[in-house]
């Protein structure tokens, strides 16, 4: 998996999503034996009983008495497949339990430490005695029906959602959960009234027009569906899942390349989740490998690069030969401007793998953070001569050749760019730049115009629109422009500085 921004590429290969320490499915793993044994650290109580048939659902699902009394903690089915750091994990969480059996919080946090490292069928147990200790906290209904959904329980879960998005009406993640649940069954005029809840509650968000356009896709609106996909990935660009639906869309409506480019963008795509309340707890519980590097990839997506450092870096201190650690870690040094740590890293992957053109582009960012333009037009040219189909190699190299003042070449590097990802507005933008160091006011103009409308909230792209208009003369659409950008934000100092130039002009 692979995602990008400010030139980082994340994760050169998928993390997959594992049932660590189940062998099959987790139906499998709870079959309608009797797990005895235990690993010997946990103590006490030497395990739950599991019993066949009904009484196993009746288990998981927490159907298993109205006794709300003190209950015993839920241990671990093969705790000796576990990593060592989640069996740790785990155990100091169970002796939280045995302390305060009747806690709530108690058995939650187990359940969480249990979703974190994808140990379902325990966590679903977990939250089950949470939320029969608490039944006033909706939330740990909320996390039970999303175990049970990962268990395999997909009725039992839908219903809990249900009831769950009805306990929690502004928690735009609970309704994001139950539009895919009713997706998935066909239920599409119920799930897309979630979406449109999503929508509501977080507009700033990507998910709700996704996950909405998924709905007229089913439906076969592709053309309803296709701007939504359009509004996710300009808010998201690393929305690999909006980026495939998109592809789908513009393959229905005839636009091959589009829907090619999109496609391919989309590859490998994974499930993208709002947070909950729970949220933060749950990722610094995520102490396996493939926990640790989905929390760290979602951390980024957030755009808390500092948090997702510090797990990269723990998972490099486990994996220090992984690329795809490598990877990760090198692009939050990215994020944080961390030149020299991310170019330590970016070399030794090269090494390893030379052909791979994402570390040469990432490289290339390095290069330019510490000033040396030859090394980083030298590592451009390296990654579109490897991946010369992939617009942003293109778009990273006009990046170096402006910065090196060779604005007729950063141009045609820039168009080459636009061609290949025409729905990239950062590279518009670019384009529009170059065009107003060229002259070309009438090009700027028309790419800014296009920019504003791909980049609604984005102030550089509405105030160079207003200084073009007025290098064009164009005294009324620069009035109109500024109105914008003033509403975005009217303390900035280059607003307040734009509002008195269109002052002394009469505006």
């Amino acid at each position: 998996m692979q995602v990008v921004a400010r030139q980082r590429f994340v994760l050169a290969g998928r993390v997959g999503r594992a049932r660590l320490g189940h062998s099959g499915t987790a139906r499998e793993a709870l079959d309608i034996r009797t797990e005895r044994s235990r690993a010997p650290r946990f103590g006490g109580v030497r395990g739950t009983r599991f019993c066949p048939g009904a009484a196993l659902l009746l288990a998981l699902t927490g159907a298993c008495g109205s006794d709300a009394g003190p209950r015993e903690p839920v241990l671990p089915l093969q705790a000796e497949l576990l990593d060592e750091e989640v069996r740790d994990l785990i155990e100091l969480h169970v002796g939280q339990v045995r302390r305060a059996r009747g806690d709530a919080r108690a058995h939650g946090k187990l359940g969480l430490a249990y979703e974190a490292n994808e140990r379902w069928d325990e966590a679903a147990r977990s939250y089950a005695n949470a939320a029969q200790l608490a039944p006033g906290e909706p939330l740990w209904r909320y996390h039970r029906a999303i175990a049970l959904r990962e268990a395999g329980y997909t009725e039992e879960s839908l219903a809990l959602l249900e009831e769950c998005a009805g306990a929690l009406p502004k928690l735009a993640a609970a309704h994001q959960r139950l539009g895919l649940a009713l997706l998935e069954v066909g239920r599409l005029a119920e799930s897309a009234v979630e979406f449109k809840t999503v929508r509501r509650i977080a507009p700033e968000r990507p998910e709700g027009h996704a996950g909405l356009a998924d709905v007229w896709l089913a439906e076969g609106r592709h053309a309803d569906a296709a701007p939504l996909l359009e509004q996710a990935v300009a808010i998201a660009p690393s929305y690999k899942s909006a980026h495939y639906s998109l592809g789908l869309a513009y393959r229905a409506l005839g636009r091959a390349a589009d829907a090619t480019r999109e496609l391919n963008l989309g590859l490998d795509a994974d499930p993208r989740y709002l947070p909950d309340p729970f949220s933060a707890e749950l990722a610094s519980y995520a102490v396996n490998y493939v926990g640790r590097m989905k929390n760290g990839v979602a951390l980024m997506d957030a755009g808390r690069p500092a948090e997702a450092l510090v797990v990269f870096q723990k998972a490099f201190a486990k994996r220090p030969d992984s690329t795809d650690v490598m990877n990760n870690l090198a692009a939050a040094h990215l994020e944080l401007e961390h030149w020299e740590e991310a170019r330590e890293l970016l070399q030794r992957i090269i090494a390893l793998e030379p052909d791979g053109f994402a570390a040469h582009l990432n490289l290339t960012t390095c290069q330019l953070g510490l000033g040396d333009l030859n090394e980083a037009l030298a590592e451009a040219d390296i990654a579109v001569g490897l991946a010369a189909e992939v617009g942003r190699t293109h778009y990273t190299r006009a990046q170096v050749l402006l910065r090196r003042g060779e604005l007729e070449d950063a141009y045609a590097a820039a168009s080459q760019a636009l061609r290949l990802d025409a729905r990239d507005p950062m590279v518009v933008v670019m384009l529009a730049e170059i065009c107003v160091r060229l002259g070309k006011h009438e090009e700027a103009r028309d790419r800014f115009l296009s920019a504003v409308v791909q980049l609604p909230t984005f102030l550089p792209a509405h105030m160079s629109l207003v200084a073009t208009h007025l290098r064009l003369g164009e005294l009324d659409e620069a009035a109109a422009a500024f109105e914008v950008a003033e509403r975005l934000a009217p303390a900035h100092p280059r607003v307040i500085a734009m509002k008195a130039r269109l002052q002394q002009l009469g505006r």
